[in-house]
């Protein structure tokens, strides 16, 4: 999936996510996030492999762990809108490390 397939995705899951009651959300951080787990394209030349550690859903759970302590529910969305991206996309189009650090096997839907 194209970047731009990415983001769309992940301002419906942002939006399903968040309801009435959590506020307006920010929307270029959501968009930011749905393509952040593609970074590790960027990362070849340092050995980092496309579809591993930052397509783990581990990796996102605890990076959100700090907002989620500081700003609570209202992170949920965020996070909806990260995990899309692979558990939704990627998941769908190719290989992905889900469980990576427990897994090294690669998970995908064929």
């Amino acid at each position: 999936m194209f970047f731009l397939g990415h983001m769309a995705w992940a301002y419906v899951w942002a939006v399903v996510f968040a309801g009435k009651r959590w506020g307006k959300l920010f929307v270029p951080a959501v968009l930011m996030l749905a393509v952040l787990p593609d970074v590790d394209l960027f990362l070849w030349g340092f050995g980092v492999e496309h579809h591993t550690f930052m397509h783990s859903l581990f990796f996102w759970f605890v990076f959100f762990v700090p907002f989620l302590a500081v700003y609570r529910i209202k992170v949920i969305p965020y996070l909806a809108a990260v995990l899309q991206h692979f558990a939704f996309g990627d998941f769908f189009v190719g290989k992905v490390m889900l469980f990576w650090p427990f897994s090294l096997s690669f998970f995908w839907f064929r």
